[in-house]
């Protein structure tokens, strides 16, 4: 291996210094491994270029030994494995879904909205489907059915608000319930639940349950 000079060279955009000590640490501590680090940035013309760079190139510049080559490139290709695959999206509960819309439960007007959701109940699309006056919200079972049928979903959540302050679910709010979960299930979709909040609390029109909807982003917004 070449010897280098004991300057490391300026460091901008790319080439920086959190770069240049991560990359250090892949290198053997027989000398300043950080200018050795700062000058392979630089030879092999940036990080980007560095990133992409097989074992072979790395080691031909003369500034890193056969193993630390090696090192460097298996480092860059678990890395680039990693960020291309995406985490697997939260599992949606009606806790989640009463989360989903943080401002919600304080909004003088009512809103409906709907969370498609996969088979695995992971979230594929938040749709708001409606929105009125301070007491009703006019929409219809096929509003509700829409947004998860274009998102090639196999069931949904519905979210709506309670203005009044209180979200436990009304005649009207467990009729509409009954009458989108027949129609869903003709579509081959299934409602999981829906659900009111207000107040800062949360209740569901399918079972008893009922809980504290504190803010916080649980889906991902179509």
């Amino acid at each position: 291996m070449r010897s280098t000079p004991a300057r490391a060279l300026p460091l901008s955009g790319a080439m920086n210094a959190t770069l240049v000590d991560a990359l250090a640490t892949l290198l053997d501590p027989i000398d300043d491994a950080p200018t050795r680090a700062s000058r392979l940035i630089h030879r092999i013309g940036g990080a980007g270029r560095l990133a992409v760079s097989p074992a072979g190139r790395l080691g031909a510049t003369g500034l890193v030994s056969p193993t630390e080559a090696s090192r460097i490139a298996a480092a860059f290709r678990f890395v680039l494995a990693a960020l291309d695959t995406e985490p697997e999206a939260p599992v949606v509960s009606p806790e989640r879904v009463a989360r989903s819309v943080p401002a919600l439960c304080t909004r003088p007007t009512e809103e409906l909205w709907v969370v498609s959701v996969d088979v695995g109940l992971r979230p594929l699309s938040r749709d708001l489907v409606a929105r009125a006056g301070p007491s009703v919200c006019a929409a219809t079972p096929a509003d509700v059915l829409r947004p998860p049928l274009l998102a090639g979903a196999s069931g949904m959540f519905v979210l709506h608000n309670h203005p009044s302050g209180d979200p436990t679910p009304s005649e009207a709010d467990k009729r509409f319930t009954a009458r989108v979960s027949e129609l869903a299930a003709l579509a081959q979709l299934t409602l999981h639940d829906h659900v009111v909040v207000a107040g800062g609390r949360w209740a569901s029109c399918v079972s008893d349950r009922r809980g504290r909807a504190r803010p916080g982003v649980a889906t991902r917004r179509s």
